[in-house]
């Protein structure tokens, strides 16, 4: 008897296990925006009118954000998206002198 009881539950068990975990929300992966300190400013300060290399608002935020290599990087690995304005706290011409180098390098 002992057997057939827990033969009889265990498909019962492996469905309510499955509608609870239908109804927990998804987990997402870590992404880095998710802490990037621009996510809170003023989106206009990442495109300035001119950009002389001047310590912009912008340039001082990336200054103190805690994934700003991972903003380079996607910068860097993304140029038809990250082709202007300010990322990481660099210009496009500096970005693009970054990417010469790496193709130099590579």
């Amino acid at each position: 008897m002992g057997t057939h009881v827990k033969n009889y539950w265990r498909p019962r068990q492996a469905a309510a296990d499955a509608i609870a975990a239908a109804f927990q929300p998804p987990v997402r992966p870590w992404n880095w925006r998710d802490d990037a300190l621009c996510a809170d400013a003023d989106p206009e300060a990442w495109f300035p009118e001119e950009d002389n290399g001047a310590p912009t608002e912008a340039r001082r935020i990336c200054a103190m954000c805690p994934v700003r290599a991972e903003c380079l990087e996607f910068a860097l690995d993304n140029p038809r998206i990250a082709s202007y304005g300010i990322w990481a706290g660099t210009s496009e011409y500096a970005r693009r002198r970054l990417r010469r180098e790496r193709k130099r390098a590579a």
